[in-house]
């Protein structure tokens, strides 16, 4: 630190050893992964070693109603490692688990079921929707599936796959940017899966 006259004071040996801790525990903190994950991944997460047996959703039949869509999820594998999105994403929505059930986006910025979160224009589709969705396990090799249907008009569904990364800035998240054309307006039943992960959404 600098004394009154511009030079170099010395703190007393106590003090400074005081500091010396607490930079050591703030290091410690800082550094300290979340549920396990790296502190970030420069590319995409290895290739899951179970990918193989995952359920090909591209060929699974869509849900009509939210109870159907949530026994699958209650059935769909998950991952056993920790969330292995970059550091801030693993923090700010995936540090705690959240139930495999159906959500209402409702007027939400952003909402969460299972291991997928959701945002962008999702509130009541009309029209072409830009949405974004941010997987817990973003891995290489894996697609994003949607598959839908507007309960109140079940022969109205959509199956579409996004197998196409995209990333926030040069180290951000993982995430797919859709552009949807719903056929109906009304609330749509969403299903999306990616490699482990799943979620369903009332949009």
């Amino acid at each position: 630190m600098a004394g009154p006259g511009g030079g170099a004071t010395l703190m007393p040996t106590t003090n400074r050893r005081i500091v010396f801790m607490l930079v050591i525990a703030a290091t410690a903190v800082c550094n300290r992964s979340v549920a396990g994950q790296r502190p970030a991944w420069p590319t995409l997460a290895p290739r899951q070693r179970y990918a193989d047996s995952l359920p090909n959703a591209s060929l699974l039949p869509i849900a009509m109603t939210v109870a159907a869509a949530e026994a699958e999820g209650r059935l769909w594998p998950r991952r056993p490692e920790g969330c292995t999105q970059i550091v801030s994403e693993c923090t700010y929505y995936f540090a705690d688990a959240t139930p495999r059930t159906c959500t209402q986006t409702g007027s939400a910025p952003t909402v969460r079921s299972g291991e997928i979160v959701v945002g962008g224009n999702s509130v009541s589709p009309v029209g072409s929707q830009r949405i974004w969705w941010v997987p817990m396990h973003p891995a290489t090799g894996d697609s994003l599936v949607i598959r839908a249907t507007l309960p109140a008009s079940p022969a109205d569904t959509v199956r579409f796959t996004m197998p196409e990364w995209s990333r926030g800035l040069p180290d951000g998240e993982f995430y797919w940017l859709t552009k949807f054309l719903w056929p109906k307006a009304g609330h749509w039943l969403v299903v999306a899966t990616s490699g482990s992960d799943w979620g369903c959404f009332i949009l």
